[in-house]
């Protein structure tokens, strides 16, 4: 079993706001992280190679074999986790991780994303890993749909990042529940450095 912790559902530094949030919480956290990425190439382009090992995803749309093969053997055996193992190979199965960190923000306000975030969260569960939501947002409402409310207790902590959607999910669960433990902490992005920038020039007057 790896030491390191692991990041997943990073949709690539093309979102520098995702950048961020990585490279803030790596220089938190005293332990070695890993992160699933579904662009690495895109990520290698800006800081995160200094601060974390990149792994990149399966994707089915390059290997039309494995989605067929895998479709077949998902409609047989209703194993829909199927998808995810393949698509995380390298951190699920044969390489488990004590903890995997769901980065995503939020994502759970958006019905596109619901279904890998469940399917993900229940893989990494079923090979014994812990998993955690952290600097999340997500709609009051939301919270009112069942199959949201079954994933999300399957988290061992969730970390919201404003107080909108802590209360909701304290007034949802109880602060009391051992799972999951529901804490407030502001965006990790804001723990980032200042840069000087010298702005002089953009306020000169022009005849």
């Amino acid at each position: 079993m790896s030491n390191s912790v692991l990041f997943y559902m990073h949709a690539g530094s093309g979102n520098h706001g995702c950048e961020a949030i990585v490279n803030s919480l790596c220089h938190m956290m005293n332990t070695p992280v890993v992160v699933m990425s579904n662009d690495k190439a895109e990520d290698e382009k800006y800081s995160m190679p200094d601060y974390c090992t990149i792994l990149q995803e399966r994707k089915f749309e390059k290997n039309r074999i494995a989605h067929v093969l895998f479709y077949i053997y998902r409609k047989i055996t209703k194993d829909r986790e199927s998808f995810i193992r393949y698509r995380y190979h390298q951190v699920i199965g044969k390489k488990n991780y004590p903890l995997a960190v769901s980065i995503g923000g939020d994502n759970y306000c958006y019905d596109m994303m619901l279904n890998d975030l469940f399917l993900t969260n229940g893989a990494f569960n079923h090979a014994g890993t812990k998993t955690v939501l952290a600097g999340c947002s997500i709609e009051p409402d939301l919270l009112q749909r069942k199959e949201i409310i079954d994933d999300l207790a399957k988290y061992h902590t969730i970390i919201a990042r404003e107080s909108i959607t802590y209360e909701a999910l304290v007034e949802k669960y109880g602060l009391d529940n051992e799972n999951p433990e529901i804490k407030l902490c502001p965006d990790p992005a804001f723990s980032l450095g200042m840069k000087e920038k010298d702005f002089s020039g953009l306020f000169t007057d022009k005849e």
